[in-house]
């Protein structure tokens, strides 16, 4: 595991976590999608960075150490001439294990390479041990009453399983549980045989969409990032951000049901009542963790979420897969050609997709568009046309998304702002200013973006009051830009 490696891995995690606060008004099953993606993308980052093109984001003077790194290194230890042997030597000799972060090596590439090992072999050696706990417990199960399998093959079908998994009983378990990677069966504990009809059907749902949704599959590859990025705490926190999201989407599949919730609450303070004290294998994915039982009875039990476009529940996840691509082959390693004094003025051009004008062929599905973002009835509609515009080329879109930046409903004017930035443009200027002062700061924090990217003087004055703002988020936006200009 090389330092490279983990930075690449790190920033990929980091985008996870991005791109799953984005879609906080998603659903559980969409956040998981993209965690689940963004694992698929860390595991085989190694052979990606050896087969993708590569690209320099540094200059030389962290690829090679010179004279003058050398000196701040040994101060005054040196004379003057010694200094220019011993950077004329240093010039001429290979880098350090550590020249690609600016610094000298902190320990030998063999000790390190020793101590990952290890930290990984444990690791997986710990997750060895719980699948053959596993495999163990149901040696020793026995086939669940043909109450539990009749139900399991009615609900199956309903879930649109092709076969159900094998119900076994199992005194060894603190409740229920889906295991197997390639035959999958799920373990009840031995009070669960004298559950109540409509308590037996809501667990068999829960565990079918498991099931369904291939969690055991995601949680392998999960815990194969964990072991071989053990000492990044990002993989262990993103692993448990999975396991969260993945319980919420089940309890989700439940109440889709038609399981009202505050039944269903009671339910699962049952059960895990009843675990307390047993601890699940690591490798099983347990109903019934009371350590994770407060926050998902807080999402059944809450308001209905902010809602989110289609458009956006899929660029995101795609965007953290594409993403990570470009971190996997981007290289430290190769030297620039830029001079490491050189001044480089920060420019923000508009994407060539924004000032291409759209086809002849697509002129009509604009305009059935901006009709659809400024007169729909329907709020939903509105923004869903709005951020099809956002992502649509030319100027003909800017009245549109003017007119929606003006909507009763925040989220339609969240996505218009959206769509205003990098459109250099005078007409959206004015919009965007008085969108400043809107009582939404998702519209805030979009259009004060849209506002530093417009190329507008009054961007600067604009981004210096914002970080005054009341909400965290604008105000944090406002420095990251002022950092930028």
């Amino acid at each position: 595991m090389t330092v490279e490696l983990a930075l690449k891995a790190a920033a990929v995690l980091g985008g996870g976590f991005v791109a799953a606060r984005a879609l906080g008004a998603a659903s559980a099953a969409t956040r998981h999608a993209t965690w689940r993606l963004t694992f698929v993308a860390v595991l085989p980052l190694p052979l990606v960075a050896l087969l993708s093109p590569r690209w320099t984001f540094m200059d030389r003077t962290f690829a090679e150490p010179s004279a003058a790194w050398l000196q701040a290194a040994v101060g005054d230890a040196f004379t003057p001439g010694d200094r220019d042997r011993a950077g004329k030597d240093a010039q001429a000799a290979p880098a350090p294990a550590f020249a690609s972060v600016g610094g000298p090596s902190l320990a030998p590439a063999g000790v390190m390479t020793l101590a990952w090992l290890i930290g990984a072999a444990g690791v997986s050696a710990f997750y060895l041990l719980g699948y053959l706990r596993l495999w163990h417990l149901r040696r020793r199960s026995r086939p669940a009453p043909m109450a539990w399998s009749s139900s399991a093959h009615r609900l199956a079908v309903k879930v649109g399983l092709p076969s159900p998994p094998t119900v076994r009983v199992t005194p060894l378990v603190p409740g229920p549980l889906v295991c197997g990677l390639v035959h999958t069966t799920l373990l009840i504990p031995r009070d669960a045989v004298g559950w109540p009809d409509a308590r037996r059907d809501a667990v068999l749902i829960h565990e079918l969409a498991h099931v369904r949704r291939r969690d055991v599959q995601a949680q392998l590859i999960a815990q194969a990032v964990c072991a071989l990025h053990w000492f990044n705490p990002l993989a262990w926190m993103a692993a448990r951000h999975l396991r969260r999201e993945r319980e919420f989407a089940c309890d989700d599949a439940v109440l889709a049901a038609g399981v009202p919730p505050a039944w269903y609450a009671r339910e699962l303070l049952t059960i895990a009542s009843e675990a307390l004290g047993q601890r699940a294998p690591a490798p099983a994915l347990s109903m019934a963790r009371p350590s994770e039982m407060e926050g998902r009875l807080l999402a059944m039990l809450a308001d209905r979420p902010r809602r989110m476009g289609l458009m956006a529940r899929t660029a995101v996840p795609v965007l953290v897969f594409v993403s990570s691509i470009v971190v996997a082959g981007a290289s430290t390693s190769a030297p620039s050609a830029v001079a490491a004094d050189a001044a480089v003025e920060p420019t923000q051009p508009s994407p060539l997709w924004i000032v291409a004008p759209p086809g002849d062929e697509d002129r009509a599905l604009v305009d059935e568009r901006a009709a659809e973002a400024t007169s729909a009835s329907d709020a939903a509609r509105r923004e869903r046309a709005t951020l099809a515009l956002a992502f649509t080329a030319g100027d003909t879109v800017i009245p549109a998304l003017l007119a929606a930046l003006r909507d009763h409903d925040s989220h339609v004017r969240e996505k218009a702002a959206i769509g205003l930035a990098w459109r250099r443009d005078p007409r959206i200027v004015p919009a965007l200013l008085e969108a400043l002062a809107d009582a939404d700061p998702h519209v805030r924090e979009k259009a004060l973006v849209a506002l530093a990217f417009s190329g507008d003087a009054r961007a600067n004055d604009v981004i210096e009051r914002a970080r005054k703002d009341p909400d965290g988020h604008v105000r944090d936006k406002a420095m990251t830009l002022s950092r930028l200009r």
